[in-house]
Order: C-alpha cells, then sequence, then structure tokens
C-alpha cells in the first residue's frame, strides 16, 4: 500500500478511515453564494476582501462543492451542532447583520424552484 492510501492517523473504533485524494486542497473563505436546482445544491466558496475602496460585493472563487438535497440536510444538522458547541465553550460568534439570511432571496428561491418540472 503506497503513502498517499494510508489513512491520516489511527482511526477510533466505529469510525470510517479517512484517506486523501491526490486531489485534495485546502482553500480559506470568507463568502459563499448557493445555487439549488431540482436535483442539487452547489455551494461556491470564495474570498470578498474588506478592503477599504474595494468594490462592494466582489467575490473571488475559490471552490465550489456540489451536494445531493439529502446530503445538504446532513451537512446543515452538522455545521449547525458545531457552531452550537463552539458557541457553548468560547461564547456567541458574533456576525453582521448583512450575513444574514434575506427573506427575499428565499422568495426567489421558493419561485425558482416552483417553476422547475419533472417528468417520467
Amino acid at each position: 500500500m503506497s503513502d498517499e492510501h494510508k489513512p491520516e492517523a489511527p482511526t477510533p473504533l466505529g469510525q470510517i478511515p479517512v484517506f486523501r485524494s491526490t486531489r485534495y486542497q485546502e482553500v480559506y473563505a470568507n463568502a459563499v453564494r448557493f445555487k439549488v436546482t431540482g436535483i442539487d445544491f452547489t455551494m461556491t466558496l470564495g474570498t470578498n476582501p474588506d478592503i477599504p475602496g474595494a468594490p462592494a460585493g466582489v467575490m473571488q472563487d475559490e471552490v465550489a462543492i456540489t451536494l445531493t438535497h439529502s446530503f445538504l440536510k446532513v451537512l446543515a444538522r452538522h455545521l449547525s451542532a458545531t457552531v452550537q458547541v463552539v458557541e457553548q465553550v468560547l461564547g456567541p460568534i458574533r456576525i453582521e447583520e448583512k450575513n444574514n439570511p434575506k427573506p427575499e432571496n428565499k422568495e426567489s428561491l421558493i419561485e425558482n424552484l416552483s417553476k422547475i418540472t419533472f417528468v417520467e
């Protein structure tokens, strides 16, 4: 077995071994945008530098991840649980109001998903 196929670390009992793909990379992100279709969800992570004088809302895409709807729900539950633990141990995480979901985005998503027609 080559080094690229050995687990990162010993696997605790009951957990699946983790192997790193040869394409593995780490990226930093402080911006996100979403695309939802009738069959999947894509999250594009990027950077939006808060530089005085920079154009507002400019995002540089770093990586896009496409998930099934069911895995999106699994991810959302795990992210929510992780945030709860972090806040329980470290205290509240403060975010700017502008980073809250906007009602008009939800309405637009509902409208767009409602227009999808499925066939057999």
